[in-house]
């Protein structure tokens, strides 16, 4: 509560990231997240957290139960909840997550884009080939410029048609103040930057200096 107070004293809000195993332990995460006090949650559904299907919201019976259970057991909300889909994703799995985004009580927006899975091929039953071994991953995802045109068709996706009052927020291989302007040109209310940061050599110079390029 110290440093939620501490972020909302210089008019910033702190985010929570959480990502639990399964539609039912992630509920349970929103639901702790929002008595500690966050003003605003992303809830990735990205991340490998279900077992023998590792990306969440490619699962769209999961995403269903998630959607549903959150409605009936939280309803609206003043907090903020963001669902975070994964960056690279088929597009009828992107265009379901789109739609309960747009129907949910709960949910505020959609964040289009995480680090890309380690593959992008699919078994014939449909689901992934992401390599894991039960559900612990054994190798990464891929993020970074090389998955800003992806992130960006996502974003331009999720945006057209998007129902009013619904955010969206641009993410994946931004790293400049020109590939922010794409994601806003494509539709984004807001754009989400990790990877450059993090690489940078000095983390807060390259903010302010992107902050002073836009």
């Amino acid at each position: 509560t110290e440093m939620i107070a501490l972020y909302e004293d210089v008019g910033k809000p702190l985010i929570l990231n959480i990502s639990g195993k399964g539609s039912k332990d992630t509920l349970c995460l929103m639901k702790r997240a929002l008595k500690c006090g966050f003003r605003v949650i992303t809830v990735n559904g990205a991340c490998p957290n279900k077992a023998d299907q590792p990306i969440l919201c490619d699962d769209i019976e999961s995403v269903d139960e998630l959607f549903a259970l959150a409605d009936e057991e939280m309803g609206e909300t003043e907090t903020v909840f963001l669902w975070k889909v994964s960056c690279g994703m088929r597009r009828p799995a992107l265009a379901h997550n789109k739609m309960r985004v747009g129907e949910s009580k709960v949910f505020a927006g959609i964040i289009t884009g995480n680090t890309l899975p380690n593959t992008l091929d699919y078994l014939p039953n449909g689901k992934p080939t992401i390599q894991t071994e039960k559900n612990n991953i054994i190798r990464g995802g891929m993020s970074g410029p090389a998955i800003l045109p992806i992130a960006l068709d996502h974003t331009a996706f999720c945006a057209d048609g998007m129902k009013n009052g619904k955010v969206v927020i641009g993410c994946g291989g931004a790293s400049t103040a020109t590939d922010i302007m794409k994601f806003f040109r494509a539709g984004a209310h807001m754009v989400q930057l990790h990877t450059a940061y993090i690489t940078a050599p000095n983390g807060p110079a390259f903010m302010q200096q992107l902050i002073s390029d836009l």
